[in-house]
C-alpha cells in the first residue's frame, strides 16, 4: 500500500484541505489494509452521486460524461 500527498491550490489550501492519494494491489493484504482503515475511520471517499440500481444507464452516462468529482455509487435495496 502507498500513501502520497496530492496538490492543493486556491481557495481549498486556505481552508486547510489535505489530499492524500491511496494505491494498494487488488489482493487479500491490499484490501485489508484498505479495510483496516475504513475500520479506524481515516477514509473518507467523495461520492459524486448516488443512484438506485434501476438508474444505471443514467449513472453510466454521467461517469462517461467526464465531469464527476468524484465517486459514483449504485444502491441496491
Amino acid at each position: 500500500m502507498a500513501l502520497f500527498r496530492l496538490p492543493v491550490r486556491g481557495s481549498h489550501l486556505a481552508r486547510g484541505v489535505h489530499l492524500r492519494g491511496l494505491v494498494v494491489e487488488a489482493d487479500h493484504a491490499g484490501l485489508s489494509a484498505v479495510a483496516g482503515l475504513a475500520d479506524q475511520g481515516l477514509l473518507r471517499p467523495h461520492i459524486d452521486a448516488t443512484f438506485p440500481l434501476a438508474e444505471a444507464a443514467a449513472a453510466h452516462a454521467r461517469g462517461e460524461s467526464g465531469r464527476t468529482t468524484g465517486n459514483i455509487v449504485l444502491t441496491v435495496r
